[in-house]
């Protein structure tokens, strides 16, 4: 998806660009810690990292951590975003398979959906950028702000590798920065575009300004609640898939004990019949025994 590069995106950029330049002249964190807040303006976002991969293989660490606190990311979306090599975009990161919190969320936010970024140059990795949102952001991840990421990559690079960003460089991706002292001519026709759109915006009934107002908090309050009721039913899916392999193993144990009062029954009738054999051999020894004493008392008389 290609970004239409407006006023915002390239004020960010230049805001980033400055404060990288600050970072590899002083590499002190507050300058990182700048950059983070600038792209959680941008994105509307809980909170942005920058993690840096390390030559330990599977680990990283935030960009202002020590070597020692590097964390193992193994069994994470984090891995799967670098093995794979593409960006990941979750809305609902806890019902991720591959979601580890001790990895994607070691700082236990009360986050909902997450962006992994990661920064390669020329097939090597320096190192990725996450993006959270909270339950209060209720905007979801989309096309538009992964493209968003992919025009602020150069910035990544630079900071990956503490360098700093010359004024052509910024100028190659931004443009020149506008300035006070620009041409009367200029001046000018902005003026006359603002005044033509106040006149639009006086021409406007109060009435149906306090009813278009109505009519935005409704749909906001809307898409609140259209957030809430996708949350309960991805909620729902989740312990109807925990029931259904809850019934199967039901199921199965079920089988498992008919075969084993099927088991018990065979035993019983083969216990009935060896018992009925040993009533008929004892009947049979009985009658033996009677004409036994019957041909002794014949001998003795």
């Amino acid at each position: 998806m290609s970004l239409y590069i407006d006023d915002t995106t390239k004020k960010t950029f230049r805001e980033i660009a400055v404060s990288i330049n600050e970072y590899a002249n002083s590499k002190k964190c507050e300058y990182v810690s700048q950059i983070e807040s600038s792209l959680e303006r941008y994105f509307e976002a809980l909170n942005v990292c920058f993690l840096i991969y390390t030559k330990k293989e599977m680990y990283v660490r935030e960009l202002c951590q020590e070597e020692n606190e590097s964390l193992n990311i193994e069994d994470s979306l984090v891995e799967k975003t670098i093995k794979s090599k593409k960006i990941t975009i979750e809305s609902h990161i806890t019902s991720n398979k591959y979601y580890n919190p001790s990895i994607d969320n070691p700082h236990e936010l009360k986050v909902k959906s997450l962006i992994v970024f990661p920064i390669f140059q020329n097939k090597e990795l320096l190192g990725v950028v996450k993006v959270w949102r909270g339950m209060k952001q209720h905007r979801k991840f989309t096309k538009k702000d992964e493209a968003s990421l992919e025009f602020f990559k150069p910035l990544f690079l630079y900071l990956f590798q503490s360098r700093s960003m010359s004024k052509e460089t910024v100028f190659s991706f931004v443009g020149e920065e506008k300035s006070a002292s620009s041409p009367a001519k200029k001046e000018n026709k902005t003026v006359k575009k603002v005044e033509k759109k106040e006149i639009k915006k006086e021409i406007l009934p109060p009435q149906k300004r306090e009813s278009l107002k109505g009519i935005e908090e409704k749909y906001k309050k809307l898409q609140i609640e259209l957030e809430s009721y996708k949350d309960k039913f991805n909620q729902s899916t989740i312990e109807c898939k925990a029931l259904n392999t809850s019934i199967k193993q039901y199921e199965a144990q079920s089988i498992e004990h008919d075969n084993a009062i099927n088991g018990y029954k065979e035993e019983i009738k083969t216990s009935n019949e060896l018992s009925q054999s040993m009533e008929e051999s004892l009947e049979q020894s009985t009658i033996e025994c009677k004409a036994l004493n019957t041909s002794i008392k014949q001998y003795e008389a």
